[in-house]
């Protein structure tokens, strides 16, 4: 079996949202045991997240050339719509939902 770019593409999304969930769940049980003063700059913090992005900008340009290779198609709309889950969730503040 040939190695396919589609693999890697998912690959780096599946690490990317591991990554972003991992990173956002931590931030919360931070914010749960802070004080006051300090749960006012967790927005701030969460901004020092948004660099987690790039997994899913690697995740769909990888995407879009195995398009072009003509590899499977439900393959691509899976790691084309993981890799856009991962462009969007560092934005969101997963953080919140743990508290």
């Amino acid at each position: 079996m040939r190695f396919k770019l589609v693999h890697l593409s998912i690959l780096i999304s599946l690490l990317g949202l591991v990554w972003i969930i991992d990173s956002h769940y931590r931030l919360g049980i931070e914010f749960q045991y802070s004080d006051g003063k300090t749960q006012a700059l967790y927005g701030l913090k969460a901004i020092l997240y948004f660099d987690l992005a790039i997994f899913g900008v690697v995740a769909l340009i990888i995407s879009h050339i195995s398009k072009f290779r003509k590899e499977p198609i439900k393959l691509i709309i899976i790691s084309s719509v993981l890799a856009v889950l991962t462009i969007v969730l560092p934005f969101v503040d997963l953080w919140t939902i743990w508290i």
